[in-house]
């Protein structure tokens, strides 16, 4: 009674299982088969997070153009050098540091 097949098996109903592609009438038989089909769906899993990757990179994006936008930071007054400046957006910080050398700002956690 030797495991190696049913483990195979197994490891092929559980992959395809997670992966929730489903059983369909058609099936790899051969081990080959279902080597190249465990490939092509992790390669196609990893488009489709490439995917997503984009479109979530390009939604924090445009969040922060907008942040930038609101900060008005070319108006940024040059006489807040004597006086505690705080934020909750590290690009802000970032920001007001270049443009008013000498000014000290707190990071605060948001």
């Amino acid at each position: 009674n030797a495991y190696g097949p049913g483990m195979l098996d197994a490891a092929w109903f559980s992959l395809i299982t997670a992966c929730t592609v489903g059983y369909g009438d058609k099936v790899p038989v051969t081990n080959l088969g279902k080597l190249l089909s465990v490939l092509w769906l992790f390669t196609g899993t990893f488009f489709v997070c490439i995917l997503y990757a984009a479109v979530t990179t390009g939604l924090i994006l445009d969040d922060l153009a907008a942040s930038q936008a609101a900060l008005k930071l070319e108006q940024l007054p040059r006489d807040l050098r004597p006086y505690k400046v705080g934020t909750a957006i590290s690009l802000a910080k970032r920001v007001v540091e270049e443009r008013i050398p000498g000014v000290t700002i707190t990071k605060y956690p948001s």
